[in-house]
């Protein structure tokens, strides 16, 4: 048996209420009276208007505020993007767990070359500590070098002064032995005879003698300093050991 249009009208209202609609549920139209379409479909309507199918006031504030970010699609649009979504998610073949394990292994290979990165910038901040000592050392080196070479070469030009003046004591002591041997010589040459000694204008003994005292000074401070040369250079370093 039809529901009448107060008793339809009245199923209406309570339906509305319960699904949280505060209005008033205006006239039925005359059709609803007569148990045609239009009353199947009011009551079709009644019974979908329960709490399961309701938006709650939570969504539809959120719904609100998804219109204000950008336009809403509805109806063919929104038929279209989630059939693009299914496509898209389709041609993959990967459900949502599948995704959240190749999530949790691209964090791990992340966190990997995150450590391998500060472990190549500890090998680069050990090298360049590495190198700046490297550096210094050569630095220090050239220093050094650059001082031998230019002892060496203090020591050399002494040796060579040196030598330069033992060897004209040495040319002078020639000259005053053989001015001494002439002295004594005939004038043909020959020694020990009874002719005339030859007579120079200066005296040979004296010349000779002058001449080896300045031989014998040169020869006495060449080698008092090559002995102590060798003297030093023998004990310091033995001195810096025992040390």
């Amino acid at each position: 048996m039809a529901a009448g249009p107060a008793s339809l009208h009245q199923r209406l209202e309570t339906c509305a209420a319960n699904v949280g609609y505060r209005g008033r549920v205006r006239g039925l139209p005359k059709e609803a009276s007569g148990g045609g379409k239009a009353a199947h479909f009011l009551q079709w309507l009644c019974g979908q208007l329960v709490p399961a199918n309701a938006f709650s006031q939570s969504e539809l504030d959120k719904f609100e505020e998804m219109k204000k970010t950008g336009v809403v699609l509805e109806g063919a649009e929104l038929r279209e993007a989630l059939g693009k979504i299914e496509g898209c998610s389709g041609s993959e073949g990967k459900t949502m767990e599948q995704l959240r394990a190749e999530i949790s292994c691209l964090e791990q290979s992340v966190s990997s070359l995150k450590t391998q990165l500060q472990s190549i910038n500890n090998i680069q901040t050990t090298l360049s500590v590495h190198q700046a000592g490297l550096l210094k050392e050569r630095e220090e080196e050239s220093l050094t070098h650059s001082h031998t070479v230019s002892s060496h070469q203090t020591a050399l030009h002494t040796a060579q002064q040196d030598n330069e003046m033992v060897n004209s004591a040495v040319e002078g002591l020639g000259s005053a032995v053989d001015d001494v041997i002439s002295f004594h010589q005939h004038p043909q040459g020959e020694e020990g005879g009874g002719g005339e000694l030859s007579l120079f204008s200066h005296t040979s003994s004296e010349h000779y003698s002058s001449a080896e005292d300045a031989y014998l000074t040169e020869l006495t401070a060449y080698t008092k300093k090559q002995f102590f040369q060798v003297y030093t250079s023998i004990t310091i370093p033995n001195i810096f050991d025992a040390l």
